[in-house]
Formats: C-alpha cells, sequence, structure tokens
C-alpha cells in the first residue's frame, strides 16, 4: 500500500507557463518526446496532468500559441495554497515529481495515482448489478425499473440488449407507468424533501417536477392523466395523498389507521376507470372506496371477503372490480354486491388435480385479455369481446419452473401496450414471454428470457471474471442463490439457486464457476438462463476456497489442512498441515497471486507461499478482536471491531492505528475489508464505504463514501488494481465502484456469448449470428479504414495545394518589391518589366505543372492503394459469403427436416386426435392401457437412459482418476524426500520428548503414592459397603417372605400387588448403587405408609 505524507501548511506555488507542444507532422508521425528535468520550484508538466491543491477546482490546459494567451516567462504567477489546479490528462511521471519536491501542496495525490507503471484512479462511479424493486413496461418493447437511486430502462426490440442506468441522485421510492404508456412518474427522497418527476416514455424526457408530502413506496396514474395516487405507510396509518398532474400540487389527502393486531403487509391502490375521483384502497381483509372531498379522501363504502383473504384485485371493464384470493378463487364485484366466483382448480381439474390452495397472485385486465397467474406458475387467459367474458372457457399457460428454484413464487404479470407479451416477476427474478401467436388450449412456456435476477437475503460471496472481451460477476446470497451478471450490459445471464452453497468462484475464461457447498466443490457451466452442473471437483468439509488469478489452481482449507489442487481434475498439487485444533476464521489471496495469508479463531497469523504451501512466517496477537484478515502484496492488513487497523509485515507488526471516521458515526461498526496497491477499503453496518489512503505513524488519511443503501456490507472483492470492485449488501443489494477510464460507449458485439449445451439447430443459429456479427465489423471496420485513408489523402493534398500559394504569394511579393525598389531609383523600363513579368509567368507555369504532376502522382497512389484495399476487402467479404452461404444452407437443410418432421408429427397428432374423438365413449379402458404402457415405456427409457449416463459419468471419473494418478506418482518422489527430512525432524522432537517425559516419570511417582492411599481408603469403603449389601439382601428376602404370606392371606388387592411388585424391582435394581437402593426403599415405605400395609 502506498505511504506518503501530507500536511496542511498554507504557502505558495510558482506555476509557470506551459510550453505548447509540437504538432504532428503531416505525414502522420508520431511526435518525438523530449524529457525536461524542471527546477525545484517549477512546475512544468511535460503534457497535460492533474494536481490537486486545497480548495477550488481550475481547469489549465496546454499553452496556447498565440502570444496574447502566452505569460512571460521571466513574471511567473504566484497562486495561494487554496486553489486546486485539474489539467485535463494524467501523466504519472510528472505528477509523482512534483508530488515527490512539494508534498506540502498535495492533498489527494494517492487517489488519482500510485506508485508504479499502472494505471491511474479516476472519480468513482456507481452503478447496481443485481436488484429490481419494481419493473414496468414502459410502451411496447420496453422496460422500466429501479433499485436504489438508479432508474434503470431495458429495450426489448434491441437487438444488443443492456440495462441503461440513470443515476436520480437520491433515493427511489417507487415508480409507475400511466394506462396509456405515455408517463413515467418516479418519486424520490430528495435532499429538499421528496419529488414526483414526471418523465414522457418517448422522449424520456423530464417534463415536470413536483413536491411529494412524504416519499411513496406505491404510486398509481388515472386512466385520464390527471391525478397521481401515492401510498405510504407511517407507524399505525396508511397515508393517500392525490396530486393534480395538471397543477402540480395536491389535492386531496386521507389517513387510514392500521389495528395492532393486523400485521397486512399487501397493501395495494387503484384508481376507478370510470370515475378519477373514486379511489380503491386494498388490504388482505377488505376493499375501502375513498372519494376526495373538499381537499380529503373520505370513505364512502367497503367490501369485505368474509372467511377469504385477498391477495391481489384489478378493475374489470369500467366499475367491477375483481379479487384473487389464497384458496384460488376470482370474485367479480359491483361495488358491495357479488356478481361471479371463478373457481380456478374446476376450470382445469385435471392440470391441478392434488393442489389444495391454488393461491392467485396477480391479476392482470387488458383491452382484448384478462389474464390471472398462480404462485405455482400457471398464467389463465379469458378473451373479452365487447365488455363480455365467458369465465367458462380459458387458456393455460404453464411458465416452467427455473432450474435449481427450492421457492419459487409468481408474485405479479404485466402486459405490454399491444399485449403481445408479457413480463413475469417472480420471487428473485423477471422474464420476457412472447405469447401472441400461441393458439393451443394449453401451453408450456419453454422460450422465456431472463432480464433481471435479484437477491433478497445477504451477500456472502462475490467473485469477477475480467477479460479483454467480456466482464462478468457471480454472486452468492446465504439462501443458495447463484447469480451470473454482464458488466457490460447488465443482464443477468444464468440463475440456480444451491441450498448448501457457501462460496463461489468464477474461472477466468467467465464461462465456469466453482461452487463450494457442504459436501465439496462443483463445477458448473454457464449456460443460457441456467448454470449447468458439470462434475464434482472435490469431496470433502470444506471451511474456505480461492482461486489462483490464473484459475489453474484452487486454494482450500479443510480440518486444519491448506492444500492446492489443479482446478479442472480436482488433482493435489501441495498439502500442508497447519496444526492440531486450528480453525480458519479468515483467508486472503495477494493481488499478485504469490502469497496466502491465514488468520484463525485463536489470532495467530500466517503467511504462507501459494507455490508450495510452504509456512513463511506467523504471529501470535491476544485480544485484538479482529474481524477480518486482507493482503496487498506482502503486507497483511488485520481490522478489528473498534476500526483499529494493524499492519503486519515479515512476521513484525510495523503499526497499529485507527482509522475511525467521525462521518461513519461512533454507534456503527466495521464489517470487512480488502486492500490493494492504492488503498485500503473498508465496509461498515450503515452501509457507507471508508476508503484508506495513507497510513503512517502520525498520518491517517480517509475517505468516507456514500452509497444510499442502508443495510450492512456483508462482502467485498477488488480487481484491476483496485479500479473495479464490487460489494455486496446484508439487503441482497449489490454496488460495483469503477474507478477506471471512462469508456467511449458500449461495444456492438455487446452480446452475452454463453458456452451453453444446445441442440444442433440452436448451434447453427448462434453460428450463424457470430458470422453476421463477423461480417458487420468487418465492414464497420473497412468504411473507417477508407474514410481515415481519404482524409489522410485530403489532408496532404490540401498541404501541398497550402504551400504551392504560399510560394505564388512568396513570388508576388518579391515581384511588387522589385518593381517598388525600380520606380524609386528611376530605372524601371518596360523592357526590364516585360522581362520579369516573363520570368514571373515562366516560375509560375513551373509551379503549377510541379504541382500538378505531384497531384496526380499522389491521385495515382491512392487509387492503387484503394484499389488493392477494395480487392482484399472483396476477397474477405467473397469468403465470408461463402461460408455464410454453407451455414445458411446447412441450417435451412436442418431446418427444413425438422419442419418435415414436424408437419408429419403435426399429421399424426391431428389423425389420433380425430380418432380419440370419435371412440372415447367407447375405449376409454382402453386408453387408459395406452397410458399406462406408454407411462411404463417413458419410465424404462428415462432408466436406461440414467444406465447410460452413470456409464459415461463412471468412464469419465476414471479418465479423471488416471490422469490424477500419473500427476501424484511424479509428485511422491518429491513427498517422499520431505517425509524422511520431516521424520528426521520428528525423531529429534522425539528425543526432547524422552527427557521431558523422564522428568514427568518422577513426578508421576509422587502422585502415585497418594493415589495408592486413596485406594486404600476406597477398598474400605467397598468392604464397608458390601456389608450394607448382605443386610439390605437379607430384609429383601425377609419381605418377599412376608409377600407370599400376604399373598396366601389374599390381603392385597391386584392393583396393591402390582405396586408392591413395582417397588420390589426398584429396590433389587437398586442393589448395586447404594443412592437409588436408598431412594427405592424410602419410596416403598412411603408407599406402604399410604396404603396402611404397616413398617418396614
Amino acid at each position: 500500500m502506498p505511504m506518503s505524507t501530507a500536511t496542511s501548511t498554507k504557502a505558495e506555488v510558482v506555476v509557470k507557463p506551459l510550453k505548447p507542444k509540437p504538432k504532428p507532422t503531416p505525414s502522420g508521425g508520431k511526435e518525438v518526446k523530449e524529457k525536461k528535468k524542471g527546477k525545484k520550484g517549477e512546475l512544468k508538466p511535460p503534457k497535460a496532468a492533474a494536481f490537486f491543491l486545497k480548495g477550488v477546482r481550475l481547469d489549465v490546459n496546454s499553452a496556447s500559441s498565440d502570444s496574447e494567451n502566452q505569460l512571460e516567462e521571466d513574471k511567473p504567477v504566484t497562486l495561494g495554497s487554496d486553489i486546486l489546479c485539474k489539467l485535463k490528462k494524467y501523466d504519472a511521471h510528472w505528477f509523482r515529481d512534483i508530488a515527490l519536491h512539494h508534498p506540502q501542496y498535495f492533498v489527494d495525490t494517492q487517489q488519482y495515482v500510485h506508485g508504479g507503471d499502472s494505471q491511474l484512479l479516476f472519480p468513482p462511479k456507481f452503478q447496481p448489478i443485481a436488484g429490481f424493486r419494481s419493473a414496468r413496461f414502459c410502451g411496447a418493447s420496453a422496460v422500466v425499473s429501479y433499485v436504489g437511486r438508479f432508474v434503470c430502462f431495458l429495450d426489448l426490440a434491441a437487438r444488443h440488449r443492456f440495462w441503461t442506468k440513470e443515476d436520480q441522485q437520491a433515493t427511489v421510492g417507487a415508480l409507475t407507468v400511466s394506462p396509456d404508456y405515455q408517463y413515467l412518474v418516479v418519486c424520490i427522497d430528495h435532499a429538499e424533501g421528496a419529488k414526483l418527476i414526471v418523465r414522457e416514455t418517448e422522449k424520456c424526457a423530464e417534463i415536470k417536477r413536483m413536491p411529494c408530502s412524504t416519499l411513496a413506496s406505491s404510486i398509481k396514474i388515472s386512466h385520464g392523466n390527471e391525478l397521481i395516487l401515492t401510498f405510504t405507510i407511517e407507524e399505525m396509518l396508511v397515508r393517500l395523498a392525490v396530486y393534480s398532474f395538471e397543477h402540480e400540487k395536491m389535492t386531496g389527502e386521507g389517513v387510514v389507521e392500521i389495528r395492532k393486531n393486523d400485521q397486512t403487509q399487501n397493501w395495494q391502490i387503484s384508481f376507478c376507470p370510470a370515475d378519477e375521483g373514486l379511489v380503491c384502497l386494498v388490504d388482505e381483509s377488505q376493499a375501502r372506496l375513498l372519494r376526495n372531498s373538499n381537499g380529503t379522501l373520505e370513505i364512502f363504502t367497503s367490501i369485505q371477503l368474509t372467511g377469504e383473504t385477498i391477495t391481489c384485485h384489478e378493475w374489470f371493464g369500467d366499475i367491477t372490480l375483481a379479487f384473487g384470493t389464497v384458496t384460488g378463487n376470482v370474485k367479480l364485484f359491483h361495488e358491495k354486491t357479488q356478481l361471479n366466483v371463478i373457481d380456478l382448480t374446476e376450470l382445469q381439474n385435471d392440470l391441478f388435480r392434488g393442489y389444495n390452495n391454488l393461491s392467485v397472485s396477480s391479476l392482470c385486465s387488458g383491452h382484448q385479455i384478462f389474464l390471472c397467474s398462480t404462485d405455482v406458475g400457471a398464467i389463465f387467459m379469458w378473451t373479452i369481446n365487447n365488455g363480455h367474458t365467458d369465465w367458462s372457457v380459458c387458456r393455460v399457460f404453464i411458465v416452467p419452473i427455473i432450474p435449481g428454484a427450492l421457492d419459487r413464487r409468481l408474485k405479479e404479470i404485466l402486459l405490454n401496450a399491444d399485449e403481445s407479451e408479457l413480463l413475469c416477476i417472480e420471487n428473485n427474478s423477471i422474464f420476457h414471454v412472447p405469447f401472441g401467436k400461441l393458439s393451443t388450449e394449453l401451453v408450456k412456456i419453454n422460450g422465456f428470457d431472463l432480464l433481471a435476477a435479484d437477491h433478497s437475503s445477504k451477500i456472502i460471496s462475490l467473485s469477477f471474471a475480467i477479460s479483454s472481451n467480456q466482464e462478468r460477476i457471480v454472486s452468492l446470497d446465504s439462501d443458495g442463490i447463484i447469480i451470473v451478471h454482464n458488466l457490460n450490459t447488465g443482464n443477468a445471464l444464468s440463475w440456480r439457486q444451491v441450498a448448501d452453497a457457501q462460496s463461489v468462484a468464477f474461472h477466468p475464461n467467465g464461462h465456469q464457476v466453482f461452487v463450494q457447498d457442504g459436501s465439496g466443490i462443483k463445477l458448473h457451466q454457464v449456460a443460457f438462463r441456467d448454470l449447468s452442473f458439470v462434475n464434482s471437483i472435490y469431496e470433502g468439509t470444506i471451511q474456505h476456497m480461492e482461486l489462483s488469478q490464473s484459475g489453474c489452481k484452487l486454494l482450500i482449507v479443510e480440518s486444519s489442512t491448506l492444500m492446492s489442487l489443479l482446478s479442472n481434475t480436482g488433482a493435489l498439487v501441495w498439502k500442508q498441515f497447519l496444526g492440531s485444533n486450528i480453525n480458519i476464521a479468515a483467508m486472503s489471496r495477494s493481488g499478485c497471486g504469490n502469497y496466502i495469508a491465514l488468520l484463525s479463531d485463536k489470532e495467530t497469523v500466517t503467511m504462507h507461499d501459494a507455490r508450495s504451501g510452504k509456512a513463511l512466517w506467523s504471529i501470535n496477537f491476544k485480544l485484538r478482536d479482529f474481524i477480518d484478515i486482507t493482503l496487498a502484496t506482502d503486507v497483511i492488513f488485520l481490522l478489528n471491531k473498534k476500526f483499529v487497523l494493524s499492519l503486519v509485515k515479515s512476521g513484525k507488526e510495523l503499526d497499529q492505528v485507527n482509522v475511525h471516521n467521525e462521518t461513519i458515526g461512533f454507534d456503527n461498526a466495521p464489517m470487512n475489508c480488502v486492500a490493494n496497491e492504492n488503498y485500503l477499503l473498508i465496509g461498515t453496518t450503515n452501509g457507507k464505504l471508508m476508503i484508506v489512503y495513507e497510513v503512517t505513524e502520525k498520518i491517517v488519511r480517509t475517505e468516507v463514501v456514500e452509497t444510499n443503501i442502508e443495510s450492512a456490507v456483508t462482502k467485498q472483492i477488488e480487481a484491476a488494481g483496485g479500479r473495479l470492485s464490487a460489494v455486496g449488501f446484508e439487503d441482497g443489494s449489490i454496488l460495483i465502484m469503477d474507478r477506471r477510464a471512462p469508456a467511449d460507449g458500449i461495444a456492438s458485439s455487446a452480446d452475452d456469448a454463453v458456452q451453453c449445451s444446445a441442440d444442433e439447430l440452436s448451434a447453427l443459429q448462434r453460428l450463424v449470428q457470430e458470422l453476421e456479427t463477423e461480417k458487420n465489423n468487418v465492414r464497420k471496420n473497412a468504411a473507417e479504414v477508407m474514410r481515415e485513408f481519404k482524409g489522410m489523402k485530403s489532408k496532404e493534398l490540401d498541404d501541398a495545394k497550402e504551400a504551392f500559394e504560399q510560394k505564388q504569394k512568396a513570388l508576388h511579393l518579391r515581384i511588387a518589391k522589385l518593381e517598388e525598389t525600380l520606380d524609386a531609383d528611376g530605372l524601371t523600363h518596360n523592357s526590364t518589366i516585360s522581362s520579369l513579368r516573363a520570368l514571373y509567368n515562366e516560375e509560375s507555369e513551373l509551379q503549377r505543372r510541379n504541382y500538378e504532376s505531384m497531384m496526380e502522382q499522389h491521385m495515382r497512389k491512392a487509387i492503387a492503394e484503394e484499389e488493392s484495399f477494395s480487392e482484399s476487402l472483396k476477397l474477405q467479404q467473397e469468403q465470408f459469403d461463402r461460408e455464410l452461404d454453407a451455414v445458411r444452407g446447412s441450417f435451412a437443410e436442418t431446418e427444413n427436416s425438422w419442419q418435415v418432421h414436424c408437419e408429419q408429427l403435426e399429421n399424426v397428432i391431428s389423425t389420433l386426435k380425430a380418432q380419440l374423438t370419435e371412440e372415447r365413449e367407447d375405449k376409454s379402458n382402453y386408453e387408459q392401457n395406452v397410458t399406462n404402457k406408454l407411462t411404463t415405456a417413458v419410465k424404462s427409457y428415462e432408466q436406461r437412459a440414467l444406465s447410460h449416463r452413470q456409464e459415461a459419468s463412471e468412464l469419465a471419473t476414471e479418465l479423471i482418476s488416471l490422469k490424477a494418478t500419473s500427476i501424484v506418482l511424479g509428485e511422491e518422489r518429491d513427498e517422499a524426500l520431505d517425509i524422511i527430512n520431516s521424520q528426521k525432524m520428528e525423531i529429534q522432537m522425539l528425543k526432547e520428548d524422552c527427557e521431558k517425559l523422564s522428568q514427568s516419570v518422577d513426578t508421576k511417582e509422587k502422585a502415585a503414592l497418594n493415589i495408592g492411599t486413596k485406594i486404600e481408603n476406597l477398598q474400605k469403603e467397598l468392604l464397608t459397603s458390601k456389608k450394607n449389601h448382605q443386610e439390605v439382601t437379607k430384609r429383601l428376602h425377609r419381605l418377599e417372605k412376608e409377600l407370599d404370606a400376604e399373598k396366601l392371606a389374599g390381603k392385597l388387592k391386584e392393583r396393591e400387588k402390582n405396586d408392591l411388585l413395582r417397588h420390589f424391582k426398584q429396590v433389587r435394581d437398586g442393589i448395586s448403587d447404594p443412592k437409588r437402593l436408598r431412594q427405592a426403599v424410602l419410596d416403598m415405605c412411603k408407599w406402604m405408609n399410604e396404603n396402611n400395609l404397616g413398617q418396614l
């Protein structure tokens, strides 16, 4: 971590003007840079650079060549120490030199430049990479969502889909889209108070901004776009407010009290389509209808659903309210009158047989269709004809369960503007379903598009995959949900839930994910919408897992053992025993990948070599309360619960400082930390990030970054030398902090190229798409090259023309001066003038011919180069066209074969349907038998397929084991030498132990004499207990004789006899234990006294 000094002493800085840079040559060659050392006290950057002083920001560019803008060299400009200068580009060498000679003037040197020749740090930019709080269709083909302080847009019609995130600079509470999809309303928690922002969806431009009484958690717009309704819960009150769209102010407000025993979380609001002054407020037990009366929303009626729990509601038509319930019913009401009850289980009895509670999750009404979704993934659709619907006839769509989902619930469905596409919102995902062309009554939707995925619990693991052509991140929460995101587009690529997952690691290639669970390490492949399981890398109970920088090795900690495994096979590379009864609390790998730092629960810190596993050094601490460890190069940073940071290097503690910042507050505590070569990043319990740039004996320079997420930081990772960081929070949010240079824009090849196991048809489709993309890239590059070529040639021609014109002007000036001189001397004659003019004409003709010949040569050369370049482009284009035609031909043949096969299947299905329709009543038993046979055949086929898969997996396992064996045999020789050395050390240690044992034997002999005395005392007590045992035995025999006598006399009843036998049994069982015997005898005496049977 860089160390520097910084003070607050005020002084003056002498800044001399910057000399202009030499312009590039006309031929396009690069200028030659000359390094010049300035005197101490002069700030002369060789190019535009950046430095920061306390106070104001000042933009300074390279000095102009104009004399009026250039300062004199001998008159320096004196600037106060409260001026901040910022040049447009950065020069690390100049900046470091100035910071070295003038450290008193610089405040944030290490924040924007660090040591070495690595890239520079730019001011941080934040963007959320996972999560959504709501989603709405924003027109026919766009989706809008929000998370934190960002509003996110996605164009479904674009070829390359990516989320566009707009920072509102304030927390977003809710958003909604008008019923006609013309306006978007967003409620934000502005510093001056809550605001309602109205935007046009077509132009995406803000048109209105009005104040809001409180931050709304839900918003609705009336059907005429005249009113805006907001909903807020405040302790035991529900607050509703109505705002005028035109006048931009509140026109009505209402408050509804919440009962203490009412734990309703599912509040909903809506406008009546027929009457915009009518507002509906729905909870789980009733619906309240409110009307605006003189600025107050008053309840004028309510609808009670006795014995039912309301889950959702929707307006059907203009005046009919539809309610969904947890029992699978849709109830229609007109005010308080119930019109109809639709039982979903009866509509599809064969499909939902066995479902006791088919809960309705969402209702959605359009102009032509009415939709009802259930939490198990079934969507019912009714057709609307002139405002009337036959509720007994419906179509059903079955949305498939996302692989690995354990607790999947479909929460909400939404229609787009033309009612041809569907947006399905689940617990942790949003996906898009086009269903306009479906015609069958029962359809299973397989072609859905995963748009976004979210975590609902705390983030426990993160991992980057950064390469030249893609940037991805995989995240894991405490519920076992694993999501892979593309950082460039913000799209969710894959989604899976593993119940006992503990950690994830991304392979650098971006296509494989290592998942650590309770049984070991599993390898998963990143596929479309799913993380497909590949194989098991390692079996065992693992505490920690780290992937090496190259991705070739896995570093794991298992039961006090540190191991390195090959990531592709799981073969053991090396093993290092850490010690007995050692539990590793935290593990960190250096950015270069050469070192591993371990922190045990006993506060022991150990440094290991990542290549061999050898322990380099260790250090013990006591009562430090460390919570996390991080490693930057060869320096270890240890953070405890009170913001005290310890720096350790080479087994010695360098420093121990308190890095707390007053902005964090004293009621908050640190959660974790991560370090790189530039700074240390600390996460806190209130969601803020603290960046530590400098730690010395007297100086602690920190910066607090606001994330606008009020949740504890649970996980942090970094990449690219700290220029890219990911922060996970307890509420499931993930924030990316990017400090790299701002990009010019998203590349055209923003497709999510994901490896997946698809069939031949989809593979051909992807190949065609890749060829099309490559062809477009070639065309684009060719056009750019042609433009550059033409621009360069035109520039050369312009330079030549300018030179020719300058020469002509010079000749004109020479002739004019000569004529003036001759006139002044009186020697001007017509012959002399004519000869001079002839000379001038001859020279101008020569220059004109030279210019024309040069132009002709340039044109011929340019045409020849252009023809050769166009010929090469034509050849490349012809080659790509041939490849594309071949692929298209194979694709067409495959597609035709599929179409023929599908047509054949459709014909067979239609024939079978006709036969079954004609003979259904007569052959019901036959159909049942056929169904059973088909089921048996499918099961047998699945069993055979399973056996084949098992055989294939066994063969693969054998192959892997053979490879591992070959590696292990090569390593056994080295291990044998290590074992011999370790045995020698153990023998030496055993000798020392023998000497210690000989000393301990003497001590133990003395203790043995004391033990012998105690044994004699115990023997005496044993003789006494034996005598007592004999007496008790005699008493027992006497009691048994008395019992026999009493049996003969018949004095005892049957119940008393059983009780007495039970007590005798307790006495007999307690003979060996004096305490039990005494207690049994006392119980027996008590019982005999209670039953008047005499005394024992």
